[in-house]
């Protein structure tokens, strides 16, 4: 919502409180739907960046090729989503990282 509109409904809801507080409160909710979609929007960003790090670095040092390395992405994607869904903790995958000396914070 622009911010002239918003004055408009502000100064038309001014006189009633209640009405002014509804209106505030779905402000409020659009806020943070708005908020929600930019993590949202980032993170799917960062997600997409980090992904391309690790198959270029899996094909450039570790010789990843046609076979292996779409294979390797496929698992790794899924266990994003797993994250995303909450069907994983990323904790407990850090936990068992641990296990084999991978110490990421």
């Amino acid at each position: 919502m622009d911010k002239r509109k918003m004055l408009r409904e502000i100064r038309k809801k001014w006189d009633n409180p209640e009405k002014l507080l509804d209106f505030l409160l779905e402000v409020d909710k659009q806020h943070e739907l708005d908020l929600e979609l930019a993590y949202k929007r980032g993170l799917k960003e960062t997600v997409k960046n980090y992904s391309v790090a690790v198959a270029y670095t899996l094909n450039y040092k570790f010789g990843f090729g046609k076979k292996r390395l779409p294979e390797v992405m496929s698992a790794i994607a899924f266990t994003c989503d797993c994250f995303t869904s909450n069907n994983l903790s990323l904790e407990d995958c850090n936990e068992e990282l641990k296990k084999v000396g991978v110490h990421i914070s």
